[in-house]
């Protein structure tokens, strides 16, 4: 994934002052703010991948923590996501990509979790290590999300308040005040994935929702 990255303009976002005003406008756009701090939002793992020797995996690799797929036909950024929303604790994975095993089987996408977890077999994983050492070279795919963030597909909204304020609409009930936001994305109405961190130290005079910090963003 390919993100645009922009400075930050510190001048969005105001230190906590108290203002009898905000009174006012949260009547004023209680139609848009909807318990916008009670629900988290989906949060969908950041995959970075990287060749690696087997050699150097096999040492750390836990046999009682680690899973086989059952097939050999696999859409890696289909499954891993899936297992991930899931609540399985994904350290990470591996794809075997010089397969030289004698084994019609073929290669399987290989998973390690962070402990044993008897739901891997719900999605069609077995407990397995042996076809990672059938090659000299794996795909290596480490799962997370950079620490305090989270990623989000949303909506660009423009917010007729305080001069015009922006946010980014989740769902009915999450809503974000995008800190960062680039100007390439200003545009209401605007179907994105963004990464964000969210910045309860600071407020604002938008007041359209929690402050996220925008990391990175792309369109969809």
């Amino acid at each position: 994934m390919r993100y645009r990255r922009e400075r930050i303009v510190r001048s969005t976002a105001l230190p906590v002052i108290p203002d009898l005003r905000g009174v006012v406008i949260i009547g004023l756009v209680s139609s848009v703010v909807v318990a916008c701090t009670d629900t988290a939002p989906d949060i969908f793992p950041r995959m970075d991948s990287t060749i690696v020797a087997s050699a150097d995996v096999a040492p750390r690799v836990d046999p009682s923590r680690t899973y086989e797929y059952d097939f050999s036909s696999v859409r890696v950024d289909s499954v891993l996501p899936a297992l991930w929303t899931a609540g399985l604790p994904i350290i990470e994975a591996w794809l075997p990509l010089d397969y030289a095993c004698e084994d019609p089987r073929g290669e399987r996408l290989t998973v390690a979790l962070a402990q044993p977890d008897a739901r891997m077999t719900d999605h069609d994983f077995r407990l397995g290590t042996g076809r990672l050492m059938c090659a000299t070279q794996l795909r290596q795919y480490m799962i997370g999300t950079p620490p305090g963030s989270f990623q989000v597909d949303g909506t660009v909204r423009f917010i007729p308040v305080e001069g015009g304020c922006w946010a980014l609409r989740v769902n009915d009930a999450v809503q974000y005040e995008p800190l960062g936001l680039p100007a390439a994305f200003r545009v209401d109405g605007l179907e994105v994935r963004a990464l964000l961190k969210l910045r309860d130290d600071l407020a604002s005079i938008c007041m359209v929702g929690r402050i996220a910090e925008v990391l990175d963003i792309e369109r969809r």
